[in-house]
């Protein structure tokens, strides 16, 4: 796996082994430039969900991502 966590890198924050780039920006660049083949891909398998569906759920996953690294340093 490729997601890691360190004290030594970015306070903890999940990120990319061998980089700095925490996953929530990742997650928050998916969200918004969102493409049609992907927003296609996941509709086809889940018809009733929206572009805008695909969307929240990224947001969603950047956002607790993000918030899991300030809550682990709130302790």
């Amino acid at each position: 796996m490729s997601i890691v966590k360190s004290l030594d890198t970015l306070h903890g924050q999940a990120h990319i082994f061998g980089t700095r780039i925490p996953v929530y920006m990742i997650l928050s660049v998916l969200s918004e430039n969102i493409n049609d083949s992907v927003s296609d891909i996941v509709c086809t398998i889940y018809p009733n969900l929206t572009d805008r569906d695909i969307q929240d759920c990224l947001d969603y996953a950047a956002e607790l991502v993000e918030n899991e690294y300030h809550d682990m340093n709130t302790c």
